[in-house]
C-alpha cells in the first residue's frame, strides 16, 4: 500500500497547502537538466502571476482615490456663487447699466424670469442704475475722448439714447478745453518749424485722424489744428 504522503505529493499544493518557500523551492528547474518550454511555461506563469498579482495591489490602491465620487459634481454647483452674489460682485466693482448686467448674468441664470426679478430688485433698492452708470464711465472717458465717442460708448453698454444725451450735455460745455488738453498732451512736443510744407501737412493729416477717432467733430479739429498753424493755440 502507497504512502499517503506520496498521494498527497502528487496532488501539488492544492492538495496540502505549505510554505510558500517550500514550494518555490521544489518548483525551481535544476540547472543542469535541460527542460522543455512546455514544463516551463507553467513555472515562468506562476512566478509572473504572483509578481503580477503582488504589484497590482499598491497600484490598485493608489489608483482608487483618484476616481471620481458621484457627489464630485452636486458638491461644486453648491460651491458656485449665487445670481444674486454675481450680481452683488460686479456692481461692487464698479457702476452697471441694466442691460449691461443682465448681458453679463445671462449665463448664469437657470431662465429669464429669474433675471428679470433679480434686476428688478437692484434697481427698487438703488444698487443699480442707469443714470449713475451713464454719469460714472462718461466722467472716466471724459479725459480722453470727445463726447461723439463717449456716446457711442454708452449706447454700445445698452444706455438709452435719451439719458446719454442728457448725460453728455454738461460735457459739451468744455469739449474746446479738453480737445486742446489731449492734442497737447500728445502733439503738443513737436516742433513743426523745421519741417517743410508737405512734411507739415502730413503731420497735420496725423494729427486730425487722431483728434477725430477721439470723438472731437470735425469742425473743433480743424479749428483747432488751424490756431496751432497760426500760433494763435492756447
Amino acid at each position: 500500500m502507497p504512502k499517503p504522503t506520496t498521494r498527497r505529493a502528487t496532488q501539488g499544493p492544492a492538495a496540502q497547502p505549505r510554505p510558500v518557500a517550500d514550494w518555490l523551492h521544489q518548483a525551481e528547474p535544476d540547472a543542469r537538466a535541460p527542460q522543455s518550454p512546455e514544463a516551463a511555461a507553467p513555472q515562468r506563469t506562476a512566478r509572473n502571476a504572483s509578481a503580477a498579482n503582488a504589484e497590482a495591489r499598491p497600484a490598485m490602491a493608489q489608483a482608487a482615490p483618484a476616481e471620481a465620487s458621484p457627489t464630485d459634481g452636486r458638491a461644486k454647483r453648491r460651491t458656485a456663487p449665487s445670481l444674486g452674489a454675481r450680481a452683488l460682485r460686479a456692481l461692487a466693482r464698479r457702476e452697471y447699466g441694466t442691460q449691461e448686467l443682465r448681458r453679463k448674468l445671462a449665463p448664469h441664470a437657470e431662465h429669464a424670469a429669474e433675471l428679470d426679478a433679480l434686476l428688478q430688485s437692484l434697481q427698487a433698492k438703488g444698487l443699480l442704475s442707469d443714470a449713475r452708470a451713464a454719469a460714472s464711465m462718461a466722467r472716466q472717458k471724459a479725459s480722453r475722448y470727445g463726447s461723439a465717442r463717449i456716446q457711442r460708448d454708452l449706447l454700445a453698454k445698452g444706455l438709452e439714447r435719451e439719458l446719454v444725451q442728457s448725460t453728455l450735455a454738461d460735457l459739451q460745455q468744455d469739449e474746446w478745453q479738453r480737445a486742446q488738453a489731449i492734442w497737447q498732451a500728445r502733439f503738443g512736443a513737436q516742433d513743426m518749424s523745421a519741417l517743410d510744407a508737405p512734411q507739415r501737412q502730413k503731420l497735420r493729416a496725423k494729427q486730425a485722424r487722431f483728434m477725430l477717432a477721439r470723438g472731437f467733430p470735425m469742425d473743433m479739429v480743424r479749428k483747432l489744428l488751424d490756431r496751432h498753424d497760426s500760433g494763435q493755440f492756447q
